[in-house]
């Protein structure tokens, strides 16, 4: 049974009431907003990016407030847009004094629910493009942050599967059933300039995912790349035992995937990118404005290998692929 679950969680509830009074004194106690889809209500990155403010002198319970609304589960993007809405509407009520957002869709109702209240974003699409900024070195409107957009990543993937299986011929890429033109041209064009043969599977939700991957095999492919989207990444587990039953290597664009025991991720770290974001979240606690605030495009990507996974798939990485790793799982 397919689950969708909504959860909207207060991180310090009731934290202002437990403010010594002489902080209270002092003035409103500033208050950070949450909003993203997650795969757990507890999101790893809260804590992160809390952390990153720690040393910047914002402690929650002490001078600080967050207000945390996750939207949990793992279908189709699609079905997450209204509450996700509805979290944005939320936090503007709430008067949060800064949004934080993880993932274009987020980003996208944040924007949507307010024009005043600064917008600390992270995203994987291009902002520009999407219209929620007029440019990357002056956004001039509510929104700032950090794109880890990261042009090639595909084609990068792509070349550490042929890389890793000598013999590979044709490729498979697995990609959500939303995918964008431009998404599905980055694979044609990256298997072309890779001289690979092409065959793309859709997921729109967790059913479809041992079902795609079945007819890759059975179209012949010799490896897969998987996207990043949510209703994949959702299901990190689910996708690489697909792939194992299989015996397919797969490259993967999701950090969700390391955990679940992908063979090859070559992503950013979000964890990274999260405690970079606290920069912004303290300029515009102390009253910078987002519109002058540049955004920063990510440039680094880091590589983790998992030996069990090839062992499964009945593979060695070589050595210069294990050489350019940046975090190898042992057998």
């Amino acid at each position: 049974m397919k689950r969708r679950e909504f959860l909207a969680i207060s991180a310090t509830a009731g934290a202002a009431a437990a403010l010594p009074s002489a902080a209270r004194a002092q003035g409103k106690v500033p208050v950070v907003g949450f909003l993203w889809r997650d795969t757990v209500a507890a999101s790893p990155y809260v804590s992160t990016l809390l952390g990153a403010l720690y040393p910047r002198g914002y402690v929650p319970g002490r001078n600080l407030r967050t207000e945390t609304r996750i939207v949990v589960g793992d279908g189709p993007a699609s079905d997450y847009a209204a509450q996700l809405a509805d979290s944005a509407a939320f936090l503007v009520r709430s008067q949060v004094d800064v949004i934080v957002t993880y993932g274009a869709a987020a980003t996208h109702a944040a924007a949507k629910a307010t024009r005043d209240i600064p917008i600390a974003m992270i995203t994987g699409a291009d902002p520009l493009a999407a219209g929620l900024v007029k440019s990357l070195a002056q956004p001039g409107g509510n929104i700032t942050g950090i794109t880890t957009l990261s042009l090639g990543l595909v084609g990068n993937r792509m070349a550490l599967l042929k890389e890793a299986v000598p013999n590979l011929t044709h490729v498979g890429s697995l990609l959500g059933a939303t995918a964008s033109a431009d998404a599905l041209r980055e694979n044609e064009e990256a298997a072309r300039s890779l001289g690979l043969k092409l065959t793309i599977g859709k997921v729109n939700d967790a059913q479809e995912i041992d079902t795609a991957v079945a007819a890759l095999h059975r179209a012949g492919v010799g490896g897969v790349h998987v996207s990043g989207a949510a209703a994949l990444a959702a299901q990190g587990r689910r996708v690489v035992a697909a792939m194992a039953q299989h015996a397919l290597p797969a490259a993967y664009a999701s950090e969700r995937y390391v955990d679940a025991g992908g063979l090859m991720v070559l992503v950013p770290s979000v964890h990274k990118v999260f405690i970079r974001l606290a920069s912004y979240v303290e300029r515009i606690l102390r009253g910078a404005p987002a519109a002058t605030m540049p955004i920063e495009v990510n440039s680094d990507v880091e590589l983790t290998l998992n030996l069990k996974a090839a062992a499964a798939a009945r593979m060695e990485f070589s050595a210069g692929i294990l050489a350019r790793a940046d975090r190898v799982i042992a057998r």
